[in-house]
């Protein structure tokens, strides 16, 4: 049980330099959140960009007529003039 001895050791020597650095860890937390809403914001708006391309393109998906190639392939190097 040595361990839990360190442990609360560490964890009051953290919780020592937190209350004497108060600003410093006000502004990481500000930071944190901040990075963390700034995250979830853009994974919705990457969503909801996403379901609109899908719903706009499933419209014209109906619209849209596929024709099998038929004829001779190109030749590899041939350029129209």
């Amino acid at each position: 049980m040595a361990w839990a001895g360190q442990g609360r050791e560490t964890l009051l020597a953290a919780l020592h330099s937190l209350s004497i650095h108060r600003l410093r860890s006000l502004l990481t937390t500000v930071g944190i959140v901040i990075g963390v809403a700034a995250v979830i914001i853009l994974v919705a708006l990457g969503n909801g960009l996403q379901a609109n391309f899908n719903a706009q393109f499933g419209k014209l998906a109906n619209q849209i007529i596929v024709v099998p190639a038929t004829g001779a392939f190109p030749v590899v190097g041939w350029r129209a003039s």
